[in-house]
């Protein structure tokens, strides 16, 4: 692993939150500069992980419906940090904006069961030449024991830019812990 040498490689986040038993609030501001790099992972926007040269806050929520199912959700706005940057390493430069919300419902089916639908939509103004991404999301797990789950996840994308189309994708996981 290589760091960067020069400026621009600093990463600083400051959030608070509340949780009021069956439901809770927080917020963050957060600035990830063009050339930050570190092991981990620190969040994404849309299909892209560890987004740098961004800045921005976030806000989520939660709230439990009843004893078998939770509400949560997400709203975040991303500019970029340094509108000089060249957008190099940085996923967005100049004037370029990101909005994402996300929406989770989380529910329990019976005691083995249980199941999750979820919607996110991203907007990239003047990234991309401005393009907008949902992705609407089915999941099953299965509780398998004590020690181990299965989980089956069916995602579907919705994109207006020919760059990443539309389609959807299965996922199975199967974990066992020793």
């Amino acid at each position: 692993w290589r760091r960067p040498e020069g400026d621009d490689n600093t990463a600083f986040g400051l959030g608070l939150g509340y949780n009021g038993g069956n439901w809770g609030l927080g917020g963050m501001f957060a600035t990830v500069e063009g050339n930050y790099g570190a092991a981990g992972a620190w969040g994404r926007i849309g299909p892209f992980h560890n987004p740098t040269n961004i800045e921005g806050f976030k806000v989520n929520g939660w709230f439990d419906l009843g004893g078998n199912a939770s509400l949560s959700g997400h709203y975040a706005h991303w500019e970029a940090a340094d509108e000089n940057d060249s957008g190099e390493l940085g996923l967005l430069s100049g004037d370029d904006e990101a909005d994402i919300l996300a929406i989770n419902l989380d529910f329990t089916l019976n005691s083995n069961w249980d199941g999750s639908l979820g919607y996110e939509r991203v907007e990239l103004d003047g990234f991309f030449d401005s393009a907008e991404m949902t992705w609407y999301t089915l999941g099953l797990g299965y509780n398998m024991g004590e020690n181990a789950d299965l989980m089956i996840n069916y995602l579907f994308s919705d994109f207006d830019d020919t760059f990443f189309g539309k389609g959807g994708a299965l996922g199975v996981q199967a974990t066992v812990r020793f």
